[in-house]
């Protein structure tokens, strides 16, 4: 039993021991928090607000999210090419793997937006008092169209927490949650002079924006920078190995017929 201690405490120091993985898990288990407890709140003030804005908020929200998990599981694939390229040394292919999951992002956007002229068919066929679909087709409506912002934020997140800087996610999503609860109370209920929205406030202010912003928070622009670097360098040297590869193929043939 010591001796498995001292083992485990041994090992905890060394790198990619303990120590390591807490240091890069640590800040996301904070930033997945920040959410539930966004997501919590929101329902808080809805059921302050009215019982019929909390019976909608909640079918319209998993309906949207079965929509979305799809795409936002595949988007997030990201995450561990750009760590598996970081750790083997090939920081070039790190910039091609980030723009496929933003094109893949966008086409999902795009995808998620054609369903909204369905919304009202789909939550008839529920079956709804008719009070809550009135509220559950607008909210549908709105997640839906923040759906390909949030999975193009989670998509840019990637590039950190692939690179290990998962306390610059945890910071802005812990920011953004902050603003979103502060925006949720002066819009559904019209406080500090904003207009009463209701239903509609929890989502207006476009909480899905704090990923995103991920993205040009470390260090200015130098991230997004040094990701097109990588990208830019990698298309140059395909490029140069492809015209070396084919200056070469007409010497043969030349020397061929000498």
């Amino acid at each position: 039993m010591n001796r498995a201690k001292d083992r485990l405490i041994d090992r905890g120091g060394k790198r990619g021991g303990c120590r390591d993985v807490l240091r890069v898990a640590f800040p996301l288990v904070l930033s997945t928090s920040s959410w539930g407890l966004m997501h919590f709140v929101d329902r808080m003030f809805l059921s302050w607000y009215s019982n019929d804005a909390l019976a909608a908020a909640v079918p319209g929200s998993v309906t949207n999210f079965v929509l979305v998990a799809f795409f936002l599981g595949t988007a997030t694939y990201v995450n561990t090419f750009i760590a598996q390229y970081i750790g083997a040394g090939r920081p070039r292919q790190v910039g091609s793997v980030l723009w496929q999951g933003i094109y893949f992002s966008v086409f999902s956007g795009i995808f998620l937006l054609g369903v909204i002229p369905f919304a009202g068919h789909l939550f008839r066929l529920v079956g709804h008092d008719a009070a809550v679909q009135e509220m559950e087709v607008p909210y549908f409506r709105i997640l839906c169209y923040g759906s390909g912002a949030s999975i193009l934020g989670s998509t840019l997140s990637c590039f950190f927490i692939g690179r290990g800087k998962t306390l610059t996610v945890m910071w802005v999503n812990i920011t953004a949650t902050a603003a979103n609860l502060l925006l949720d109370y002066a819009w559904i209920f019209g406080n500090w002079g904003f207009p009463e929205a209701g239903i509609r406030g929890a989502l207006r202010h476009g909480r899905r924006h704090g990923p995103t912003v991920c993205f040009i928070h470390d260090n200015g622009s130098s991230s997004v920078q040094q990701a097109n670097l990588w990208h830019r360098e990698r298309v140059e040297a395909e490029s140069t190995a492809f015209s070396q590869a084919h200056a070469v193929r007409p010497a043969k043939r030349n020397s061929l017929h000498a």
